[in-house]
């Protein structure tokens, strides 16, 4: 998703969403389905989130300048690109110039978050599914979702995705790393995951910078490969 320079609002501050989406009328939440204390990598300070924990699930609020909420995937379907109007209220955007909306997720709170464009960028990925499958498969390896990556190489060359990076260079087990994916990450290394990152570091170096014990390490370089004599043994 695109997104417009913006300032995240501090969690003292932030009042959790009590109202429901205009489009669907449920709570402004979507369920956190990946949350796994024991799959947690140690994570760096800085990856903390700005949001308090909601027990609802993950917030998921865009407020539109109408004042309307919606969740995203809700106005997502039901946004036609060629306007800005609210699909609830019919409140006209202006027609120039960005969409500027309020984006509340469990990221921390955008105000000032062009709509217009990252919408626009979601129909060019629906235009060009191979681009769409990559990034899906590094938003899976992000949130946890082991079956989902099972499933993706399972279906798809493995050989494709293990040469997807994101806009900064990461592969796929690099990003396992930094979100603390520990699941995810042996997954992938057994399917034979590697490569370097943006700045020519392995994923064990980036695991080390943030803190993971040699140990920990070293016991999941060790099931480098091993997925297809897993399959084996199970044939």
């Amino acid at each position: 998703m695109a997104s417009s320079s913006s300032s995240a609002t501090a969690a003292s501050s932030f009042v959790p969403p009590t109202g429901n989406c205009a489009a669907c009328a449920e709570p402004l939440y979507i369920p956190d389905s990946f949350s796994d204390d024991d799959d947690i990598l140690p994570a760096p300070a800085s990856s903390t989130s700005t949001f308090p924990s909601a027990q609802n699930g993950l917030i998921d609020d865009v407020e539109l300048p109408c004042g309307c909420h919606f969740h995203y995937a809700c106005l997502e379907d039901s946004y036609p690109i060629s306007h800005h109007d609210c699909p609830f209220c019919g409140d006209a955007a202006p027609t120039a110039g960005p969409w500027l909306v309020v984006l509340r997720n469990e990221g921390g709170e955008q105000r000032d978050y062009d709509l217009g464009a990252a919408l626009a960028e979601e129909a060019f990925m629906d235009a060009n599914p191979d681009l769409k499958r990559a990034r899906a498969f590094l938003e899976f390896v992000a949130a946890g979702d082991r079956e989902m990556v099972r499933e993706m190489l399972a279906t798809d060359q493995a050989r494709v995705l293990a040469g997807v990076r994101d806009e900064e260079g990461r592969a796929a087990v690099h990003v396992a790393v930094e979100n603390g994916r520990r699941g995810v990450l042996e997954v992938l290394v057994r399917a034979g995951f590697g490569g370097v990152d943006g700045q020519g570091r392995t994923w064990e170096e980036v695991a080390s910078a943030r803190g993971v014990t040699a140990g920990e390490v070293a016991r999941v370089a060790a099931l480098a490969g091993t997925a297809a004599e897993d399959a084996q043994e199970q044939e």
